[in-house]
């Protein structure tokens, strides 16, 4: 099973190093990790878990649904992403 814990001062303290990473401060929020709170990292991760999982359930859900109306097995998990890719980018354009 998944677990996750509050992250200690000394965890804290090597996230300052992170920044030392080029481009990682279009990714942080601005003054980094002192405008966050503690509890920032577990948050974070969380949010990352969300949408892998959301996203990974989306495109196994397509590729199902293409199974299911005659796609080929094969085939059918490339159509998938691919087709997801479009939904995605399609309704992100209209908002």
């Amino acid at each position: 099973t998944l677990s996750f814990s509050m992250p200690t001062s000394h965890q804290l303290n090597n996230f300052t190093n992170i920044r030392n990473i080029p481009f990682i401060h279009h990714f942080l929020p601005a003054n980094f990790p002192h405008s966050v709170d503690k509890s920032y990292a577990t948050y974070a991760s969380y949010c990352f878990l969300g949408s892998v999982a959301g996203s990974s359930a989306m495109v196994l859900s397509t590729q199902a649904l293409l199974v299911a109306v005659g796609v080929g097995t094969q085939s059918a998990a490339p159509m998938a992403a691919a087709l997801n890719w479009v939904m995605k980018d399609g309704v992100g354009q209209l908002g």
